[in-house]
């Protein structure tokens, strides 16, 4: 069954923030290392009450760390590559928002 939801980031950081006198960068590594407990919890009862395909979990995840490294610098590269050729860099930002935004 799908439920609608709102992150637990949503309530925790503001009050982290406000109620426990956190900083704010505090607060989001806070609320950020306890969503490693949060899906924990989420995949084991998930895990236990519908059959899960851990082959094509594991495929993922191996792609998502060889993947991630690899277009972070790519796109260092062409960011680099954007300021150096600075005479169409208002064009490429607009067509880069113009990706973002359809991504």
């Amino acid at each position: 069954m799908f439920a609608p939801t709102v992150s637990g980031g949503f309530f925790l950081v503001p009050m982290l923030i406000s109620l426990l006198r956190f900083a704010p960068k505090k607060a989001v590594g806070t609320s950020l290392a306890s969503v490693i407990f949060i899906v924990f919890a989420g995949f084991i009862s998930y895990s236990v009450q519908t059959p899960v395909n851990f082959g094509l979990g594991l495929l993922l995840i191996i792609g998502t760390l060889i993947g991630s490294p690899m277009l972070t610098s790519l796109q260092k590269i062409y960011w680099g590559y954007l300021k150096f050729h600075g005479k169409n860099l208002k064009k490429n930002r607009i067509i880069m928002r113009f990706f973002q935004i359809k991504m």
